[in-house]
Protein backbone atom coordinates (compact mmCIF):
# COMPACT_ATOMS: atom_id res chain seq x y z
CA UNK A 1 0.00 0.00 0.00
CA UNK A 2 1.38 3.12 -1.26
CA UNK A 3 2.69 5.19 1.77
CA UNK A 4 0.56 8.48 2.73
CA UNK A 5 2.32 11.76 2.43
CA UNK A 6 0.08 14.85 4.59
CA UNK A 7 -0.20 18.41 2.45
CA UNK A 8 -0.43 21.53 3.17
CA UNK A 9 -1.21 24.20 0.13
CA UNK A 10 -0.51 27.61 0.76
CA UNK A 11 -1.17 30.35 -2.07
CA UNK A 12 -3.10 32.93 -2.41
CA UNK A 13 -4.49 32.29 -5.95
CA UNK A 14 -7.38 29.79 -5.95
CA UNK A 15 -6.51 28.53 -9.25
CA UNK A 16 -2.65 27.37 -8.13
CA UNK A 17 -4.51 25.68 -5.25
CA UNK A 18 -6.90 23.74 -7.25
CA UNK A 19 -4.55 22.76 -9.88
CA UNK A 20 -1.99 21.54 -6.93
CA UNK A 21 -4.48 19.15 -5.28
CA UNK A 22 -6.00 18.01 -8.32
CA UNK A 23 -2.44 17.12 -9.89
CA UNK A 24 -1.17 15.42 -6.00
CA UNK A 25 -4.23 13.88 -5.82
CA UNK A 26 -5.79 12.39 -9.13
CA UNK A 27 -2.26 13.11 -11.86
CA UNK A 28 0.96 12.62 -9.86
CA UNK A 29 2.95 9.87 -10.80
CA UNK A 30 4.80 9.05 -7.53
CA UNK A 31 4.63 6.02 -5.47
CA UNK A 32 2.39 8.15 -2.83
CA UNK A 33 -0.94 9.10 -1.59
CA UNK A 34 -1.24 12.60 -1.38
CA UNK A 35 -3.38 13.31 1.45
CA UNK A 36 -4.05 17.38 1.32
CA UNK A 37 -4.71 18.41 5.31
CA UNK A 38 -5.04 22.09 4.40
CA UNK A 39 -5.76 24.75 1.73
CA UNK A 40 -4.65 28.68 3.06
CA UNK A 41 -5.45 31.60 0.81
CA UNK A 42 -2.81 34.06 2.61
CA UNK A 43 0.12 33.49 5.28
CA UNK A 44 -2.25 34.33 7.67
CA UNK A 45 -4.47 31.97 7.61
CA UNK A 46 -1.51 29.40 6.47
CA UNK A 47 0.29 30.20 10.25
CA UNK A 48 -3.52 29.42 12.07
CA UNK A 49 -3.73 26.32 10.25
CA UNK A 50 -0.33 24.74 11.01
CA UNK A 51 -1.23 25.27 14.97
CA UNK A 52 -4.02 22.59 14.46
CA UNK A 53 -2.42 20.27 11.99
CA UNK A 54 1.16 19.04 10.65
CA UNK A 55 1.84 18.46 7.16
CA UNK A 56 4.92 16.30 5.70
CA UNK A 57 5.06 18.44 3.12
CA UNK A 58 3.97 22.22 2.42
CA UNK A 59 3.80 23.54 -1.01
CA UNK A 60 3.97 27.39 -0.21
CA UNK A 61 4.26 30.78 -2.46
CA UNK A 62 6.50 33.21 -1.26
CA UNK A 63 4.77 37.01 -2.73
CA UNK A 64 1.55 36.79 -0.54
CA UNK A 65 -0.36 39.92 0.66
CA UNK A 66 0.50 41.09 4.53
CA UNK A 67 2.13 37.77 5.12
CA UNK A 68 4.93 36.47 3.08
CA UNK A 69 5.83 33.05 2.38
CA UNK A 70 9.05 33.10 4.03
CA UNK A 71 7.27 34.18 7.40
CA UNK A 72 5.45 30.95 7.08
CA UNK A 73 8.38 29.29 6.62
CA UNK A 74 9.58 30.80 9.78
CA UNK A 75 6.47 29.63 11.70
CA UNK A 76 6.50 26.46 10.56
CA UNK A 77 10.15 25.98 11.56
CA UNK A 78 9.27 25.74 15.21
CA UNK A 79 7.09 22.88 15.03
CA UNK A 80 7.53 19.33 15.56
CA UNK A 81 7.93 17.70 13.58
CA UNK A 82 8.84 20.16 10.96
CA UNK A 83 7.48 20.10 7.25
CA UNK A 84 9.58 19.75 4.58
CA UNK A 85 9.17 22.97 2.34
CA UNK A 86 8.62 23.22 -1.71
CA UNK A 87 8.38 26.96 -2.25
CA UNK A 88 6.58 27.23 -5.49
CA UNK A 89 6.34 31.13 -6.81
CA UNK A 90 6.09 32.81 -10.03
CA UNK A 91 9.50 34.82 -9.54
CA UNK A 92 12.74 33.62 -9.53
CA UNK A 93 14.71 36.51 -7.98
CA UNK A 94 13.33 36.91 -4.31
CA UNK A 95 15.37 34.93 -2.35
CA UNK A 96 19.04 36.16 -0.70
CA UNK A 97 21.59 33.43 -0.22
CA UNK A 98 20.37 33.86 3.91
CA UNK A 99 17.32 32.26 3.19
CA UNK A 100 18.92 29.39 1.57
CA UNK A 101 20.12 28.41 5.35
CA UNK A 102 16.64 27.22 6.55
CA UNK A 103 17.01 23.76 6.66
CA UNK A 104 13.33 22.88 6.41
CA UNK A 105 13.17 25.04 2.76
CA UNK A 106 13.77 22.14 0.45
CA UNK A 107 13.60 23.11 -3.02
CA UNK A 108 12.04 25.97 -4.94
CA UNK A 109 10.09 25.74 -8.21
CA UNK A 110 9.00 27.96 -10.37
CA UNK A 111 5.55 28.26 -11.92
CA UNK A 112 4.40 27.55 -14.96
CA UNK A 113 7.44 24.83 -15.19
CA UNK A 114 6.94 21.65 -16.68
CA UNK A 115 4.83 19.55 -14.24
CA UNK A 116 7.86 17.31 -14.67
CA UNK A 117 10.05 19.25 -12.60
CA UNK A 118 7.17 20.11 -10.07
CA UNK A 119 7.06 15.62 -9.66
CA UNK A 120 10.72 15.59 -9.30
CA UNK A 121 10.93 18.32 -6.85
CA UNK A 122 8.56 16.60 -4.72
CA UNK A 123 9.96 13.22 -5.35
CA UNK A 124 13.68 14.19 -3.87
CA UNK A 125 12.35 15.93 -1.47
CA UNK A 126 10.26 13.12 0.25
CA UNK A 127 13.33 11.41 -0.37
CA UNK A 128 15.40 13.74 1.80
CA UNK A 129 17.24 15.25 -1.06
CA UNK A 130 16.82 18.70 -2.36
CA UNK A 131 15.62 20.80 -5.28
CA UNK A 132 15.82 23.94 -6.64
CA UNK A 133 15.59 25.59 -10.14
CA UNK A 134 19.22 27.10 -11.26
CA UNK A 135 17.34 30.12 -12.38
CA UNK A 136 16.47 30.99 -8.37
CA UNK A 137 20.31 30.24 -8.20
CA UNK A 138 21.38 32.49 -10.86
CA UNK A 139 19.48 35.45 -9.40
CA UNK A 140 20.67 34.78 -5.97
CA UNK A 141 24.80 34.63 -6.92
CA UNK A 142 24.00 38.06 -9.04
CA UNK A 143 22.57 40.08 -5.97
CA UNK A 144 25.31 38.60 -3.73
CA UNK A 145 27.79 40.51 -6.51
CA UNK A 146 26.40 43.98 -6.07
CA UNK A 147 28.68 46.33 -4.45
CA UNK A 148 28.56 47.53 -0.93
CA UNK A 149 27.51 50.92 0.37
CA UNK A 150 31.19 52.38 1.26
CA UNK A 151 31.31 53.63 4.90
CA UNK A 152 32.15 57.14 4.99
CA UNK A 153 33.44 58.50 8.26
CA UNK A 154 31.92 62.26 8.85
CA UNK A 155 34.31 62.57 11.84
CA UNK A 156 37.26 60.39 13.89
CA UNK A 157 36.28 58.48 16.21
CA UNK A 158 37.95 59.05 19.70
CA UNK A 159 40.37 56.68 21.09
CA UNK A 160 37.28 55.11 23.40
CA UNK A 161 35.07 54.56 19.96
CA UNK A 162 37.56 53.32 18.08
CA UNK A 163 37.65 50.44 20.93
CA UNK A 164 34.19 50.31 21.31
CA UNK A 165 33.96 49.62 17.37
CA UNK A 166 36.24 47.08 16.90
CA UNK A 167 34.05 45.26 19.73
CA UNK A 168 31.63 45.19 17.49
CA UNK A 169 33.11 44.58 14.48
CA UNK A 170 34.29 41.13 16.21
CA UNK A 171 30.51 40.51 16.93
CA UNK A 172 30.52 41.29 20.64
CA UNK A 173 27.31 41.84 22.35
CA UNK A 174 26.74 45.55 24.61
CA UNK A 175 26.85 43.73 27.65
CA UNK A 176 30.13 42.21 26.58
CA UNK A 177 31.68 45.88 25.89
CA UNK A 178 30.64 46.66 29.14
CA UNK A 179 32.09 44.12 31.23
CA UNK A 180 35.28 43.82 28.61
CA UNK A 181 35.85 47.71 28.88
CA UNK A 182 34.40 48.37 32.83
CA UNK A 183 31.67 50.47 31.15
CA UNK A 184 27.82 50.61 31.95
CA UNK A 185 25.49 49.53 29.27
CA UNK A 186 24.19 53.14 29.50
CA UNK A 187 27.82 54.46 28.05
CA UNK A 188 28.17 51.66 25.43
CA UNK A 189 25.23 52.41 24.02
CA UNK A 190 25.55 56.26 23.98
CA UNK A 191 29.18 55.63 22.03
CA UNK A 192 27.39 52.83 19.77
CA UNK A 193 25.20 55.93 18.65
CA UNK A 194 27.70 58.05 18.25
CA UNK A 195 29.80 55.91 15.91
CA UNK A 196 26.44 55.50 13.91
CA UNK A 197 26.32 59.15 13.88
CA UNK A 198 29.45 59.62 12.38
CA UNK A 199 29.18 56.95 9.67
CA UNK A 200 26.03 58.36 8.57
CA UNK A 201 24.09 55.48 9.67
CA UNK A 202 20.25 55.81 11.41
CA UNK A 203 21.05 52.74 13.94
CA UNK A 204 23.25 49.85 14.47
CA UNK A 205 21.24 47.22 12.08
CA UNK A 206 22.32 49.49 8.83
CA UNK A 207 25.51 49.77 10.41
CA UNK A 208 25.74 45.95 10.49
CA UNK A 209 24.30 45.82 7.01
CA UNK A 210 27.29 47.98 5.54
CA UNK A 211 29.46 46.03 7.30
CA UNK A 212 28.86 42.25 6.78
Amino acid sequence: MPQIITVMLVDDDPNTLDFLEAWLTDHCDLPYRFQILGKARSGNEAIKQLQNVQPDLMILDLNMPETSGMIVARFAKTLSPTPRILLYSGYDDLLEWQDTAHEHIRGYVIKNSPIEKLEMAVEKILAGDIFWDPLVYYHMHQKSRVARKPLVWNEDLTEREQEIFTLFCNGHKQTQMAKELDLSTNTIKTHLRNICQKANCADLEQLRQILF
